[in-house]
């Protein structure tokens, strides 16, 4: 505030401070911009540092399907390379009642971001969206599959549509953004149907078909289990798929692969011919998507066990299945 006024007289708007005034102003000035007085703005950074920043995108976050991905996390990089937005400049002047960027959260380029104030969201999203504004996300897809999408939107009217295009190709149906009651009146809105999507490292681009709404995250939930090379997966639950360990026979150590649609509670455990417990290897939360247990070949009290028959055992939801595996010394 008081810095203010001495940039406002020094553009003829305001009578002269005294030099006391001044020199209180301009230290105060210096003391609001040390390091631990700022925000770091990693976008700031990146557009100052990169030379290839106009011309190349660079993932913001690490954003790995299936997962949820906040819409403010999109690509660093410049207007039309990582974002498009109709009003990312002032070419209006600069009069005391005109802006550019409509939010000034967050970020610093010319993506309109606010507070949110979602609960159960993320703590900003983007808004004031107009047609053929879009966003462009690197994602990570280690697993190729059907996934299904949930937006979380917020709009006071009903002619919002948004669809998702990778690597520039759109699939799947535009999706239509109903009228949720307010500006932060935020619902889940999901895909009417499945996307395949392919495995590998994307450029997934956001593209607001017609604006008029705000959006908070987009959460990728895989549906339906790849098919690997080299394994053969046994369904032994609808979200909980199971292969052979390889290698059988082993005798140092082998991993038993599964595929899991959904988090979900895993206890796995090795028996041996006479069905006494050897080993419980793994009991807790597994994450969703493809993954190997090892059995090193030694029991709870980490002694190598003897060459011989022994099963793993499953047990998933109450369901429970047994595979054999021979180790050899």
């Amino acid at each position: 505030m008081h810095y203010q006024k001495v940039l406002d007289y020094w553009n003829n708007q305001t009578t002269k401070p005294t030099p006391e005034y001044a020199t209180a102003a301009l230290l105060q000035q210096a003391d609001n911009l040390r390091l631990e007085n700022c925000d770091f703005r990693p976008d700031v950074v990146d557009a100052l540092t990169r030379a290839d920043f106009a011309t190349r995108p660079l993932p913001a976050r690490s954003h790995t399907l299936p997962g949820t991905i906040h819409c403010v996390d999109y690509d660093f990089g410049d207007v039309g390379i990582a974002y498009w937005d109709k009003d990312y400049q002032n070419t209006h002047g600069l009069g005391s009642g005109d802006t550019w960027n409509q939010g000034g959260q967050y970020r610093n380029d010319g993506v309109d971001i606010e507070i949110s104030g979602d609960a159960q969201g993320a703590p900003y999203n983007v808004g004031y969206l107009e047609t053929s504004e879009w966003l462009l996300f690197t994602v990570t897809i280690p697993d190729s599959g059907q996934y299904s999408v949930d937006f979380r939107v917020a709009s006071t009217g009903s002619s919002g549509k948004l669809q998702l295009l990778p690597d520039n190709q759109p699939i799947g149906p535009v999706i239509p953004v109903p009228n949720t009651g307010g500006w932060k009146t935020w619902r889940p809105i999901s895909t009417s149907e499945n996307l395949s999507l392919p495995a590998g490292t994307h450029a997934l681009k956001l593209v607001f078909v017609q604006g008029g709404f705000n959006i908070n995250y987009m959460k990728f939930t895989l549906k339906s289990a790849p098919v690997r090379a080299g394994f053969c997966f046994e369904p032994v639950t609808e979200t909980f798929f199971l292969a052979q360990n390889f290698p059988n026979p082993f005798n140092f150590s082998t991993r038993i692969p599964v595929f899991i649609l959904e988090p979900q509670p895993v206890n796995l455990k090795i028996f041996n011919l006479n069905g006494a417990l050897v080993k419980n290897v793994f009991d807790g939360l597994a994450p969703t998507g493809f993954q190997t247990f090892d059995w090193d070949g030694t029991n709870d009290l980490n002694q190598v066990v003897s060459s011989g028959l022994y099963f793993c055992q499953f047990q998933v939801n109450g369901t429970q299945i047994s595979k054999k595996m021979i180790f050899q010394k």
